[in-house]
């Protein structure tokens, strides 16, 4: 049975309340005080130190990236420790904490993406982001000045809009990527002429104009954005024909050999950036999922009600912002790995493994 309460006060009687009674606009579904007497929600809480975590190594692991990464980490670490806090206290000015930098969080990932999609002149940048700071002063205010059911309301509302418009710029990004590497890799080949099968690799020769031939259809396949960010290479020392020492991503049957030299394969031979922004956007739809059965099923997960059908209560909240993390990181790299590309030439991102375990983006030089 589905119950929207936004005011549960499941509160212990093990301990007693450090920080007094909540005055939050909404008492999530664990039972408070039932740790320690300091902590209101005690898993909520800890598991708010994983999206600070997250915010933290997406500067430390990418000291290279431009400053709107920066600022969009940074901003993810203030939503962690304001989540640490409202979790800890249930006051309402803690919550804003939490929820304040959440929607500048998700204003500085859509600017991300539509840098990334859309070739904004610097002023035009300027403009985008003065346009988003104007709507975050005003979703703050909104957000802030307001009280019980409508802030809770109001604050999903400015949260979701700015949050789903953020993912739809990301998931665009994922797919011009798939396209860009689809495209590649169709380029790449074996053409069949007159006299025959003639690869890339053929001269003039070889087959008469042949070669010629098959750099101009591969530029052809790879389309209007893959020349732009040719360009791009050629900037930065690249070479817009053909792959020279294995600093090119080279593409055969699917493979990007380019980025698997330095971090190994995705999975199954795809695209590690696309393989990582695929499991976080999983991870991110289990965190709604938990968000949304531990709003709406509390009364059946929860030992603490009479009806309940679980022995102890799963704390999905918990879950939410442990899953939430790990697809955010995972996702952010996907950007990042858009924007080395960019910046550096077609091939130039990879994606490596701090202790073989936590994935983080990295750039090489193409040649």
């Amino acid at each position: 049975m589905f119950v929207f309460n936004l005011q549960r006060n499941l509160t212990s009687a093990k301990h007693p309340a450090f920080w007094g009674l909540p005055t939050s606009s909404v008492d999530w579904c664990e039972v408070n005080y039932e740790v320690t007497e300091y902590v209101a929600e005690y898993y909520n809480t800890l598991s708010s130190f994983a999206m600070a975590a997250v915010g933290l190594l997406g500067i430390v692991m990418h000291p290279w990236a431009e400053r709107r990464f920066h600022v969009a980490f940074l901003a993810t670490v203030a939503v962690g420790l304001g989540s640490v806090a409202f979790h800890g206290t249930l006051w309402k000015f803690s919550q804003a904490l939490d929820e304040v930098p959440m929607l500048y969080s998700a204003l500085a990932f859509a600017y991300i993406g539509l840098c990334e999609r859309i070739d904004f002149s610097a002023s035009g940048r300027r403009m985008l982001a003065a346009g988003l700071a104007l709507h975050a002063v005003f979703t703050t205010l909104l957000v802030t000045l307001s009280e019980g059911p409508y802030q809770f309301l109001l604050f999903h509302l400015s949260f979701g809009t700015a949050q789903t418009f953020a993912l739809a710029q990301a998931i665009m990004v994922y797919r011009d990527r798939r396209a860009r590497l689809a495209r590649s890799a169709a380029a790449q080949a074996p053409l069949v002429c007159d006299g025959g099968e003639m690869g890339h690799g053929d001269t003039a020769g070889d087959i008469a104009g042949g070669g010629k031939m098959a750099r101009e259809l591969g530029r052809a396949a790879a389309g209007p954005h893959a020349r732009h960010r040719t360009r791009a290479a050629g900037a930065h020392g690249g070479d817009s024909d053909g792959d020279s020492d294995g600093g090119r991503i080279v593409h055969g049957g699917g493979r990007d050999r380019g980025a698997a030299a330095s971090a190994g394969d995705g999975h199954g031979g795809r695209d590690a950036a696309v393989w990582a922004f695929e499991r976080g956007l999983a991870a991110y739809a289990g965190a709604f999922a938990c968000w949304l059965a531990d709003m709406l099923l509390c009364e059946a997960l929860n030992p603490a009600y009479a009806g309940a059908v679980l022995p102890a209560n799963p704390q999905l909240h918990a879950w939410w912002h442990v899953l939430v993390s790990a697809g955010l990181y995972n996702m952010a790299l996907l950007t990042i790995a858009a924007r080395a590309d960019a910046l550096r030439g077609p091939g130039a991102a990879r994606l490596g493994f701090w202790l073989r375990v936590l994935p983080y983006g990295a750039h090489k030089t193409v040649k």
